[in-house]
């Protein structure tokens, strides 16, 4: 989906980050091309995940190519939650079924210390 993220966690973002360029990256067109073909195949759930996938651009639009492909039953996205408030309503309307929010902890300092951002409140607003 992406390797941007807007989180830089401990256990997952390494001290030096090398991103992929643009063209290494799939594009909507490719990936709808794999969910036909997963579909055809039987698959019937897409999880986008990430990075953190809504730091891709237009992942409405994408949740609404992807659910018009026949047999794809169920979207569900994994997300940490710090843009999710801006986008929630745009993608239920595109489609989304279900969201998964990664979060470490619920006290603020350790929150904090993990992903090296000052968030939690915002994650919590969002997932509320």
């Amino acid at each position: 989906m992406t390797d941007r993220c807007n989180f830089r966690c401990i256990y997952c973002m390494p001290e030096e980050v090398h991103w992929l360029n643009r063209e290494e990256i799939l594009r909507f067109e490719e990936i709808v091309r794999l969910v036909k073909i997963f579909s055809s195949l039987g698959i019937q759930k897409i999880r986008l995940t990430g990075g953190e996938p809504l730091m891709r651009k237009n992942l409405p639009l994408l949740i609404l190519f992807l659910k018009r492909i026949p047999g794809i039953q169920n979207i569900s996205l994994t997300t940490n939650g710090y843009l999710f408030a801006s986008y929630a309503e745009e993608m239920w309307k595109a489609g989304l079924d279900s969201v998964n929010f990664s979060l470490d902890t619920l006290r603020r300092d350790r929150f904090k210390e993990i992903c090296q951002k000052d968030a939690l409140e915002r994650v919590l607003e969002s997932i509320s």
